[in-house]
């Protein structure tokens, strides 16, 4: 497996710094652990689940995927890389759904695409008219589900044998002529998917100014459009709202559209952070304000699926060339680090931490150490 140093990055890619592991390993150390001499595990992945996940005829017992999800979360994969031209290794740990480093690593993609929009305007005023009407070259169209639909059913149609996702941004191609995306899988506070789609528009679409009881808005001015997007989602309540930038350069609250769309999934759960997760057995016990992000990462972690995507067309219009597709993308880019091995156990930090405390030093090789290849 070989990777390759992020372009413009200097120095070592991928280095996590021994004073962090270090400190986080000595606070993961003094956390409280699960009582149960039997865990619950995380069973979404074995055969049986997948092929009835595949067709459709499946049932999630959410309190038992929430409290799989903690214990594979606890795992940690510590990785050892290793420079071949100077012989120099590191380690890191690994990033999966949930982590740190999961969350660090979506960040630098939001950060990426941000980076790509920074100096463009997506909204203009509308010479000869009053400041409440406006041209608008992006949307934020939002999904939700009648509660009719079961959970289960819910989530499995925006997934990619569901299908029903794909279907409906296709329509949005038809319907705007743009198949300049970011479509991101998130969840509600009650569980339940709300995908939102942010479409960058080459034909700007004229908007007006809604004043409502708790904000105002942009809303498409043509409701024969409107009617066209809301016809195309059958499964509940669309939600169309144009992109125009607050009087404090905010949208929503937040820097950037794309850190609203991506607020949950750039939230990571680390049990140094919160401890009380360690003990979680059902949606119940986690604190009411990390709901959504736990439905949102357990949900997508069942559906294997891709919870941040960017279309191809949306990548090439922005004015940062390091998302934009390169000629060669498909083409292997040669590095001299290399993954030399993966090592793996349900207490791994908190070992490391008991290793440093009796003077062994850095972590070694052990009985859990898998070939990288």
């Amino acid at each position: 497996m070989r990777l390759a140093p992020a372009p413009g990055k200097a120095g070592n890619p991928f280095q996590t710094s021994s004073r962090s592991l270090s400190s986080r390993n000595s606070r993961l150390a003094a956390l409280p652990h699960r009582d149960s001499s039997e865990p619950a595990k995380w069973v979404y992945d074995n055969p049986a689940f997948r092929q009835a996940f595949n067709s459709g005829q499946f049932s999630v017992n959410m309190d038992r995927a929430v409290a799989g999800f903690f214990n594979w979360l606890s795992t940690d994969y510590l990785l050892t890389f290793e420079n071949k031209a100077t012989g120099e290794t590191f380690k890191t740990i690994g990033p999966k759904r949930g982590n740190k480093p999961y969350a660090r690593r979506k960040w630098q993609k939001v950060n990426g695409i941000n980076e790509g929009m920074d100096k463009l305007r997506f909204d203009f005023d509308i010479a000869g008219h009053r400041p409440i009407v406006k041209n608008c070259h992006m949307l934020l169209i939002t999904t939700t589900f009648d509660q009719k639909v079961s959970m289960d059913e819910a989530w499995f149609s925006i997934s990619s044998h569901g299908g029903e996702l794909n279907k409906f941004r296709a329509n949005l191609t038809k319907i705007f002529g743009s198949k300049a995306t970011i479509c991101v899988k998130e969840a509600q506070s009650n569980g339940y998917p709300a995908p939102h789609i942010l479409v960058l528009l080459d034909r700007p679409i004229r908007v007006r100014r809604h004043a409502g009881r708790k904000k105002t808005s942009w809303r498409l001015e043509s409701k024969d459009t409107l009617k066209r997007v809301k016809g195309a989602w059958k499964w509940g309540f669309v939600d169309v709202e144009a992109v125009v930038m607050a009087s404090s350069g905010k949208y929503r609250g937040y820097r950037t559209p794309v850190n609203y769309l991506s607020k949950y999934l750039t939230k990571h759960m680390d049990l140094t952070k919160y401890p009380e997760l360690q003990t979680v057995r059902g949606i119940e016990d986690v604190p009411k304000e990390l709901r959504t992000p736990v439905y949102t990462h357990v949900w997508n972690k069942i559906l294997r699926s891709r919870d941040f995507f960017v279309s191809k067309a949306f990548k090439q219009r922005l004015n940062n060339p390091e998302f934009r597709p390169a000629l060669d993308a498909d083409e292997a880019t040669e590095s001299d680090w290399f993954l030399d091995s993966i090592e793996m156990d349900s207490g791994l930090e908190r070992a490391l931490a008991a290793q440093r405390a009796r003077g062994g030093g850095a972590a070694t090789d052990s009985s859990l150490k898998l070939p990288a290849g």
